[in-house]
């Protein structure tokens, strides 16, 4: 089956850096979705069916090498090679209301009007005072106590963007009495910047990548790579519609005497107005 996408004959003698994201669907299928070539997403969306197979669950890792019409010997090295885990699916959160809210908003409700795939997230801000907000959030399933490379991914699709002062997303993470809050902001009237929190000075600090505000009525896909290295938090990059970014941020972590746990979350900002909006998110995941 071709994927449409050329490859080309590696550099000899030269690192380079591949993801391959995939997934087996609700149906069974195999679903290829893309590759991450050093920083470059290039997409597949290629499905396939499996074939019956009466041995016992188990994943295997596999490499193959083939020769050419000669064939030459050679050899090919791989190295920080891992096999990454959908620790939370957040459609399941999604659909069974695990989200809170505070400030200016009302329950955050499934929704098939706006959706992807059955089913997406409705969060409302329902407006007031200048600058206020709405924050919500969920608890994901699974062990992070080991975890330390994150990806956050989520499609995005809002009515009235021009009524929001930043949209925010973050997975908060405290472990070994530090706090990790990796939390990303679009912010639109302000800096015009994609930000990123430094917990420590209690301040946002801007990437050099602009941040327009997200066109109306459409969906968009996004994937935030951050980890947490000793006491630190690394913000790497965002992927968005399959074109990656680079922030390469790097700010220190804060102490904690709060108990280990990750949660995520979501932030609507109001701007001057405070105007009401809401923001549906659909097919929202955190990896690791």
């Amino acid at each position: 089956m071709s994927t449409g996408i050329g490859c080309a004959v590696f550099t000899a003698n030269s690192w380079n850096h591949f993801t391959l994201n995939f997934e087996r669907t609700s149906g069974n299928q195999l679903h290829y979705q893309n590759i991450v070539i050093n920083g470059n997403t290039y997409t597949f969306e290629q499905f396939a069916n499996p074939l019956s197979d009466t041995s016992a669950a188990s994943v295997a890792l596999e490499t193959t090498l083939i020769g050419d019409g000669v064939p030459d010997t050679y050899s090919m090295w791989l190295d920080k090679m891992t096999l990454a885990q959908q620790a939370f699916n957040g459609d399941q959160n999604l659909d069974d209301g695990s989200w809170s809210c505070s400030g200016n908003c009302s329950a955050a409700t499934a929704d098939t009007t706006n959706q992807l795939d059955g089913a997406s997230r409705k969060f409302p801000y329902t407006g007031g005072a200048a600058f206020t907000s709405a924050t919500f959030s969920t608890v994901p399933a699974g062990d992070f106590s080991t975890a330390t490379n994150y990806s956050l991914e989520f499609w995005s699709f809002i009515t009235n963007p021009t009524a929001s002062q930043a949209l925010e997303v973050y997975a908060r993470q405290v472990i070994g009495g530090h706090s990790y809050p990796f939390q990303i902001q679009c912010d639109f009237k302000d800096s015009g910047k994609w930000r990123v929190w430094d917990p420590v000075n209690n301040n946002w600090v801007a990437t050099t990548r602009n941040c327009v505000v997200f066109t109306a009525n459409s969906w968009d896909h996004f994937i935030l790579h951050f980890n947490r290295v000793g006491t630190q938090l690394v913000y790497q990059d965002i992927v968005i519609n399959g074109v990656t970014y680079s922030f390469n941020v790097t700010l220190n972590a804060t102490s904690t005497t709060a108990a280990d746990s990750m949660t995520v979350l979501v932030r609507l900002v109001g701007d001057s107005a405070g105007t009401a909006y809401s923001w549906w998110l659909d097919q929202m995941s955190l990896t690791f």
